[in-house]
């Protein structure tokens, strides 16, 4: 009980501040108000890179940056002082000169505390940093909530995550980021209906909100609605074009499309904003999968674990088989077994997914093979020996869309990630009912 009254004071009293500001007065006057308000450890400076270093020391200090430092810088920042986990609770406050479009779009879509534009007096912020010590908008309790949320989606515990929110939401239903990020909740454990609802309450008050259109468009890339889903994040990027998350996002609707060439310059346009973006890396080292290139794929896949890889193979070879190019498929499942994966429960669930590849392509045989094989690496793989049963039963066998008794039973990867859709597209493949496994490949599964 100690360790939380601490929390909840260092989340109140903010001792830390990080000020980009180019404007020595303005950043004087800001620096004397924050420390009029209890800041203690106040960090200026006006350069991405030192600017970023300290968004990662302090994972919850005030940001106040000026548009001044430049467009992209700006952009760069705020990418960096995004929560991982989505629950945003780092206030920020950011200055301009003139109230721009592209800075309206900028301070909505990364959840900016506090927007100013124009010229600036020191009642204006004393009034602003006011505001963001008491959090303008938030009680003290939704604050630490979210607190609790983003370390409960860290740690994987979406489900418990969704039930504080879900707790929030029923004392302060108007509110709408409660909304917002418990429909990213929803989204991430496949409860799709329940977070449209949500998200339409809220189009419906604000036919304009960008996180809920996004997330709108998320939905339809899970249930396999690529143009749909395409469509809606063009339209949203005509607000901010920059927003990485959403140009990994189109990636990869375009890639699912067949359209490589156009998803590889959405992954580049991510890249060059935030060269560390993992998700963007992966995008590029699929489309080097589809492009034969194996080497320059796994440089991109360098940061992600064996499973993760498995995953990315799979989810390629699925791209190429849902188009009817089998062979191309089959031989990314070859690949990933021969020159990747080494644990043998991930080889039982690839060789398992080339048995329903198989299956597809109207090939009992060597889906038998497949299936016997995943089994002898991993005895305890019923799935696997549940499908070579009904198989050897058969005289005359048939496809999985002719055939109910033929499952797999494997989990859905969550939201926000090159897995989001696996589970749904599996199932579409191979007929009804049918869901790929993937069960060993949960690390993707970060929203």
């Amino acid at each position: 009980m100690e360790n939380a009254e601490s929390n909840h004071q260092d989340i109140d009293t903010f001792h830390e501040a990080i000020v980009a500001v180019t404007r020595e007065s303005l950043r004087m006057n800001i620096t004397a108000e924050l420390k009029k308000h209890g800041t203690s450890h106040i960090v200026t400076t006006d350069t991405v890179k030192d600017i970023t270093r300290s968004l990662s020391e302090f994972p919850n200090a005030i940001l106040v940056i000026d548009f001044e430092i430049g467009h992209d810088a700006v952009v760069q920042v705020l990418e960096k002082a995004r929560c991982p986990y989505k629950a945003d609770v780092r206030p920020m406050y950011l200055i301009c000169k003139s109230l721009e479009r592209d800075v309206v779009a900028l301070a909505t879509d990364y959840h900016v505390l506090r927007l100013r534009a124009g010229e600036i007096t020191g009642d204006d912020i004393h009034k602003d940093i006011h505001d963001i010590y008491v959090y303008e908008h938030m009680s003290e309790d939704s604050r630490m909530m979210l607190h609790q949320v983003s370390e409960l989606r860290e740690k994987g515990k979406w489900e418990e995550a969704g039930v504080k929110l879900m707790q929030s939401l029923e004392k302060d239903a108007s509110n709408v980021k409660l909304k917002v990020e418990l429909a990213e909740n929803l989204i991430f454990t496949n409860e799709h209906k329940a977070a449209l609802k949500l998200l339409d309450e809220i189009l419906a008050e604000r036919p304009k909100h960008i996180r809920a259109l996004s997330l709108k468009a998320r939905i339809q890339m899970k249930q396999g609605n690529f143009d749909d889903a395409a469509a809606m994040l063009q339209e949203v990027q005509l607000f901010n074009p920059d927003n990485v998350e959403r140009l990994v996002d189109l990636g990869q609707c375009l890639l699912n499309l067949d359209r490589v060439k156009e998803a590889n310059g959405f992954f580049d346009q991510a890249l060059k904003i935030d060269e560390d973006s993992v998700q963007a890396a992966r995008g590029k080292g699929q489309v080097s999968l589809l492009q034969g290139d194996l080497e320059a794929a796994l440089g991109f896949f360098k940061s992600s674990t064996e499973e993760e890889i498995a995953a990315l193979f799979n989810n390629t070879a699925i791209m190429c088989m849902r188009k009817g190019r089998f062979e191309q498929g089959l031989k990314l499942y070859h690949t990933a077994l021969t020159q990747v994966v080494k644990k043998p429960e991930t080889l039982a669930r690839v060789v398992f997914n080339m048995g329903l590849g198989y299956l597809k392509w109207e090939k009992p045989d060597h889906a038998c093979k497949a299936f016997k094989q995943a089994t002898s690496l991993d005895p305890q793989f019923e799935k696997a020996s549940h499908n070579l049963r009904i198989l050897q039963k058969r005289t005359k066998p048939q496809v999985a869309e002719t055939s109910a008794d033929i499952i797999d039973m494997g989990e859905s990867v969550g939201a926000g990630n090159e897995g989001d859709a696996i589970g749904e597209d599996i199932a579409e493949m191979f007929g009804s009912g049918l869901e790929l496994d993937d069960s060993l490949f949960e690390s993707l599964a970060q929203g």
